[in-house]
């Protein structure tokens, strides 16, 4: 079992935790992701997706899907 959760706080702040397990494209291994770094690595399940760093999405479960859409969504963020 994967965790995300995420909260809407005062002062237009939102807080977002999540554990480091993410899954495999079979959806049969877990494996732990390392900790965020200042640099491009992916996945991780909190991840930036523009220069900024004012945009970030969380994810859990199978990576398979999800990797393409954020990969998308970098791709029209920065264009």
């Amino acid at each position: 079992m994967t965790v995300c959760i995420s909260a809407i706080c005062e002062h237009n702040l939102i807080l977002g935790a999540s554990d480091r397990m993410l899954t495999d494209t079979g959806g049969n291994i877990e494996f732990e992701s390392s900790p965020a770094s200042t640099g491009n690595d992916f996945p991780f399940k909190i991840t930036p997706i523009n220069t900024a760093r004012s945009i970030v999405i969380m994810m859990a479960g199978a990576m398979d899907i999800q990797a393409q859409i954020v990969l998308r969504m970098i791709r029209l963020i920065e264009s």
